[in-house]
């Protein structure tokens, strides 16, 4: 509650979409906040964006969140992606169709250009347009019209564009897999959105979340993580980020047994990431490193064992007994915790 009071405290100056973003958001490194900045500065522009970064960062989610803070917020947010899509099919639900335009065609259909007027079209994945697409779509960029399958008629539409990827487009332009003028076209202003790898800090927090999100979906009473889980958390590098770490926590909801997610109820591969006496010589520099920082490596843990024992109180009614069963320590123990922390039952 006190950490609540003080960040809303700190708060009161922000402008509306910066406290939006830190709101919606999770996170505290320099990296993720700058992406928050700088998304909740363009939100109000009409310039098209390129949001670069690797699988399960968050792009639709950025994109989503720019559309809500824009002028555009009461139009639709259409959001596609490019690579689940046939090229074949993709042409036709991308610009729509007249009847009698194909095999099939037994009646007009708008397409996702055209319902997306006056809002937001999010493409994702846009490095795996075709070369043909592209150069459709770069026509609707330039001219702001759009010329359904089978017409002879053009229409004007008003489209923002976000686009999105995970692939180095630089590279495929120099490939000619991807059109120059397309990519500058959409590269008006880029977000790039770091690993969760190169944001370890924020893991904590994402569990917290993630643990918070599915006691309300499950109907799930889950107090706390072991301390040791987050470590093996925190060693892990995370190649589906964000999205992979939400279904960690998923996987250990199924898994465990009490109040407090253990690391035996992580995923296998997790469990055997590391032996443990290589975790311990990692923990062990770590905390070297921060000690010459000055920083506190335990106060994160302090606070998430403060907490629990909080929660352990307010869900047994006071029961000294049963919280230290709950939690797997002894009552002496639980007392020595109550009187560090300075806690009342």
């Amino acid at each position: 509650m006190l950490e609540k009071i003080e960040n809303a405290a700190a708060r009161v100056e922000e402008p509306a979409q910066d406290l939006y973003f830190r709101e919606k958001f999770i996170g505290k490194s320099d990296k993720i906040r700058k992406v928050m900045e700088i998304s909740a500065k363009v939100a109000k522009s009409e310039s098209n964006i390129l949001i670069t970064g690797e699988t399960g960062t968050g792009k639709e989610l950025i994109s989503r969140a720019i559309h809500e803070l824009s002028r555009r917020a009461h139009a639709p947010f259409i959001a596609v992606n490019c690579a689940a899509i046939p090229e074949n099919l993709l042409e036709s639900e991308l610009f729509g169709y007249k009847k009698g335009a194909f095999s099939g065609a037994v009646a007009d259909k708008k397409g996702l250009i055209e319902l997306a007027d006056k809002g937001t079209l999010f493409l994702d994945e846009i490095g795996d347009l075709s070369l043909n697409l592209q150069s459709k779509l770069l026509r609707v960029l330039e001219y702001r019209e759009l010329r359904m399958l089978g017409d002879e008629t053009v229409k004007n539409v008003d489209i923002r564009i976000i686009a999105a990827t995970n692939q180095d487009l630089a590279a495929m332009m120099r490939e000619k897999k991807f059109r120059e003028d397309l990519f500058f076209r959409l590269n008006v202003i880029n977000i790039n959105i770091p690993p969760l790898r190169e944001r370890k800090e924020d893991i904590p927090l994402l569990i917290r979340f993630f643990i918070e999100k599915y006691n309300k979906l499950g109907g799930r009473s889950i107090v706390s993580i072991d301390p040791r889980a987050i470590k093996l958390l925190g060693f892990y590098n995370y190649p589906g980020n964000v999205r992979e770490l939400d279904n960690i926590i998923q996987h250990a909801f199924a898994m465990a047994h009490n109040d407090i997610l253990e690391v035996e109820d992580l995923p296998v591969h997790l469990q055997n990431l590391t032996p443990y006496f290589e975790l311990a010589s990692h923990e062990e520099v770590s905390d070297k490193l921060a000690m010459e920082k000055g920083e506190a490596t335990d106060l994160l843990l302090s606070v998430i064992e403060r907490n629990t024992i909080i929660k352990g109180f307010s869900r047994y009614a006071g029961n000294h007994t049963k919280v230290a069963k709950a939690l797997g320590i002894s009552r002496s123990t639980l007392w020595r915790k109550m009187k560090e922390y300075k806690i009342k039952s």
